[in-house]
């Protein structure tokens, strides 16, 4: 939304807990490894913390990022959110052929893995996977809010 789109430039960083801060949601087409396995690490800012999440691009295409960095007593939170599209209605979800389909009885399966990172070298290790997986790419930054009509 245009809200979001003020901060899009610092997406990645969160904030301190600040009162009446309005929730930011990031639509992110995440890159994969040759073997179309995507990550994300959530870290503190000293990088002795962390938690990171890895799945499979072919199962799950995007990934949405939304951050709520509220006063703690609001609820201060994030989510990192894998999917198979974004979280707009399936109106225009469909529009955008992000809508998968299934057949009667049929059944699909993701993959993802949660790791929780204490110390340094653990969230160092989850980092250089991270910027293996992006290696020499852009990342691409749109500053307009999709068009959702």
């Amino acid at each position: 939304n245009d809200h979001a789109a003020k901060s899009i430039n610092s997406f990645s960083e969160y904030g301190a807990p600040t009162a009446g801060f309005v929730e930011e949601v990031y639509l992110i087409e995440p890159f994969a490894d040759s073997a179309g396995r995507c990550a994300a690490l959530l870290k503190n800012a000293d990088g002795t913390l962390g938690a990171s999440i890895t799945w499979n691009k072919a199962q799950l295409p995007y990934l949405t990022l939304w951050k709520n960095s509220a006063a703690l007593e609001d609820g201060y939170v994030t989510g990192i959110e894998p999917a198979t599209g974004y979280p707009f209605n399936r109106r225009v979800e469909r529009k955008y052929g992000r809508v998968p389909k299934l057949a009667p009885g049929a059944s699909r399966q993701f993959a993802l893995e949660f790791a929780i990172l204490e110390g340094r070298d653990a969230v160092n290790v989850a980092q250089a996977r991270i910027d293996k997986i992006r290696g020499v790419r852009y990342t691409e930054i749109i500053e307009e809010p999709p068009n959702t009509d």
